[in-house]
Parts: C-alpha cells; structure tokens; sequence
C-alpha cells in the first residue's frame, strides 16, 4: 500500500521535486488533476509522466462546469455577482463570479485532498517555496487531518530551480522561456492576473480571445459594485 502522494502539475517546481525524488518513486503516488480546461501541452505531458513513474493517479474536476454555475475567477469580487449575492441581492445585471481561491479550491486542492485522504496516504509532497507568492499557509512538517505535508524545495529560489532541471537536462516548459510565471492549470483561468497576465498574452488567438471576454464581464461587474464606493468618495 502505497503512504506517500507527490502532488504534480508539470510546473518547474513540481518538474524539479518530481527529478529530486525519482530514487523513492517506486512507493510515491504521483498525482495529476485534469480540470478539464487543461492546456493540449500539459495533457500530453502527463501522458509521457504516465508512462515513467511507477503510480500514476489522474483525478477529474469539472471547472467549466464549476465556472458556468459560479462564474468566473477574479481577484477583485464583487460581492453582488457571487453565488451568495445574487440569491440575496436584487439586480438587473447578470454577470457571476468567484474568487480566484474558491475556484482553485474547488476544481485543483480539494478534489487532490479526497483523492489522498480515500487511498490511506499518510504523506504529501508538493514543490511549494517560501519565495512563492501564492503558497499554502503553513511550513513544510506540518500535519492535518492525518497527513503530513513535505516541501523539499522550501528553502529553494525560482533560480535554483531551473539551475537545478538545466544542470540535469530535464524539459522545461516552453512557457518559461517566454516569461511566464506559473504552472498551465487551466487555460480559461481569469485569476491571478498580477502573476498570470504573460500567460493570457501567449494564448491562441481563439483562446486569448475568450479569456479577454472574460476579464471584460469581470471589469463590467466590478465597476457595478464600485459605484456606491465612488459615489461615497466623491469620485
């Protein structure tokens, strides 16, 4: 029975912690969560990780579905067009949104904490840095609800890390080379804009183009809710 998980999603972080474990892969679960708006580049990345490590577990989520019922993940919410504030607030706009970590939440880390949790795994490995921005709460050793949470790359920099996969001639993800930040989770991700705005940049056209639809409608409710803030102020 397999204890330990390596929670994966193909970023340089997770590349990195994926190399740095391969002598301790034969007991280590290595999971994937397909969100199902994954980018063609990941999904056929995790098709070739399939087919080098020992555990391989691909879990599902359903973000379109979550976003069309939701709305859209956004970093600015406007309380009115959550889930919550369009049943208890009359308005004759339309829009939905979420915030970006419920959307996160929803379709990426719970869905990986039940799948851990259902198989019995005592141990999570997850390439997360205290130079990360966006980074879970607590320190790598720090245990709940029955697992324990492991950070090998805690103390790393972004630039040791891809010293580290150059050094030992691991693939690097083409989007690093132009600049983005973080991992392809989801292409239509309308969050974390102040890290990701490279990413909806190097889209496809098609692509890009939707996500701008998007960020509109976000933009469009959010200047809904900042009236009565404005006209308060004054502006």
């Amino acid at each position: 029975m397999l204890t330990t998980a390596l929670q994966f999603s193909g970023g340089k972080d997770s590349l990195a912690l994926l190399h740095l474990w391969h002598t301790k892969l034969a007991r280590t679960l290595v999971c994937w969560v397909n969100t199902g708006a994954a980018y063609p580049e990941t999904i056929e990345q995790m098709k070739q990780v399939r087919e080098t490590v020992p555990h391989f577990l691909e879990i599902t989520s359903d973000q379109p579905g979550d976003v069309s019922v939701n709305g859209y993940p956004t970093d600015l919410v406007p309380l009115h067009f959550t889930t919550q504030g369009r049943s208890a607030v009359s308005t004759d706009h339309h829009y939905r949104v979420q915030d970006s970590f419920r959307c996160c939440s929803t379709n990426i880390w719970l869905p990986l904490h039940k799948a851990v949790k259902e198989r019995g795994i005592q141990t999570v490995l997850r390439g997360q840095k205290l130079v990360d921005k966006y980074k879970a709460p607590y320190l790598s050793g720090y245990s709940e609800d029955g697992i324990t949470y492991i950070f090998p790359l805690e103390q790393w920099t972004d630039e040791q890390v891809f010293k580290y996969l150059k050094h030992h001639n691991v693939n690097i993800p083409e989007h690093y080379l132009k600049g983005e930040k973080k991992s392809h989770d989801c292409w239509s991700c309308t969050g974390y804009i102040d890290e990701d705005a490279g990413r909806i940049a190097n889209l496809p056209h098609h692509q890009r183009e939707e996500v701008m639809r998007r960020l509109r409608v976000i933009n469009a409710a959010i200047q809904v809710q900042a009236q009565p803030l404005k006209q308060v102020l004054g502006e």
